[in-house]
């Protein structure tokens, strides 16, 4: 026995209330209504045209498919499913992988700026620590009657400590700005090699799931 194509048109979804966008997104992509794709092929356009415009392949099948064709459906897009978090798995770890290599080097460049910053912060320091030595022991002996003039004596050592050390970090941010401009120039191209993958397996996905669909609403119109 010949086997007949099902049709799905704007009247039938009426029947189950669905959202005013969802119904007008169908009659888009469907002017004239759906007659299902007896072939692998016109059925794969059919669904690439469904996830284009968005439609909710979900409330489709709950909608419109019996408790076997569900069954079916469901088991269909639970292999396209595993494909798509595969893809996506592949992707990720190519995305982790660049996103090391670029971290590595942006942390050895920071290494060496880190060292040289600490190498002038510390002679900075002690140079202030050996400055402000004399003032502290004057300090100590009449703390009662020398606060003002200890803060007077190590008020130049304590600016030009901080004045060097405001260079050692300038230094360090100017040393470290071409590897973090690398670093994020090159996570940037590798994030964007994901979500262009991630794309092309969730575009599969979709299409995958509107194909078990149509599969499964034309075996139960023909069983």
């Amino acid at each position: 026995m010949k086997r007949s194509a099902p049709r799905i048109t704007v009247t039938l979804l009426r029947q189950f209330n669905p959202c005013p966008e969802g119904l007008e997104a169908f009659r888009e992509a469907f002017p004239r209504g759906l007659t299902v794709a007896t072939t692998g092929p016109g059925r794969a356009r059919q669904a690439k045209r469904a996830t284009v415009v968005g439609l909710d392949i979900g409330w489709a099948a709950g909608a419109l498919l019996d408790a076997v064709a569900r069954a079916a459906y469901r088991e269909a897009n639970a292999v396209a499913w595993a494909a798509y978090q595969e893809a996506d798995a592949v992707a990720r770890a190519a995305y982790r992988e660049a996103d090391a290599v670029a971290r590595a080097a942006y942390d050895e460049a920071t290494a060496v700026a880190g060292a040289a910053y600490g190498e002038a912060n510390a002679v900075a320091y002690a140079a202030y620590d050996e400055a402000i030595a004399v003032a502290r022991a004057a300090y100590d002996e009449a703390i009662a009657v020398a606060g003002a003039a200890y803060d007077e004596a190590i008020a130049p050592a304590l600016a030009a400590y901080r004045e060097a050390n405001a260079v050692a970090w300038a230094a360090y941010d100017e040393a470290i700005a071409p590897a973090l401009a690398a670093y994020r120039e090159a996570d940037a191209v590798a994030l964007a090699a994901y979500d262009e993958a991630n794309a092309v397996a969730l575009a599969a996905y979709r299409e995958a799931n509107a194909v078990a669909f149509l599969e499964a609403f034309h075996n139960q119109h023909n069983r």
